[in-house]
């Protein structure tokens, strides 16, 4: 039997709202979600790891939209769409490389600003010895 899981276990497991998890839905971005006799969701493994992809790639900074475009491409698996998909995933991996560039190069100057006030603290020392 394969593994489900109720609204709230999702929620719990991805840190993602009940309201995000129902809009993700709503527009199309979660599919394949049963519902047992009482309406309840009933999310898969296969859910669960589709979601924790999208929290994944959407932090990274691809668009809902783009993600949406993505999972369109699943829906109908031939060559064509896999290209597509992979396609994307090249596209936003070449952004993903120069947010990270960007942010070592932040990080470097902030480095180098520790430097500088190391330097002024041994200064500061030595100067308030000297009086």
């Amino acid at each position: 039997m394969q593994a489900s899981y109720s609204i709230s276990n999702i929620s719990k497991i991805t840190g993602l709202s009940k309201d995000t998890l129902r809009y993700y839905e709503k527009i199309d971005l979660i599919r394949n979600v049963s519902r047992d006799s009482a309406g309840k969701r009933i999310y898969t493994k296969k859910n669960l790891e589709w979601i924790q992809f999208l929290i994944k790639v959407k932090a990274t900074g691809m668009s809902l939209s783009t993600l949406k475009q993505y999972g369109n491409l699943m829906s109908h698996k031939n060559v064509k769409n896999v290209l597509k998909r992979r396609q994307i995933l090249a596209e936003h991996e070449i952004n993903i490389l120069q947010k990270q560039r960007e942010l070592e190069q932040a990080l470097n100057l902030i480095h180098k600003k520790y430097k500088i006030y190391e330097q002024e603290l041994a200064e500061l020392k030595e100067t308030k010895k000297a009086t």
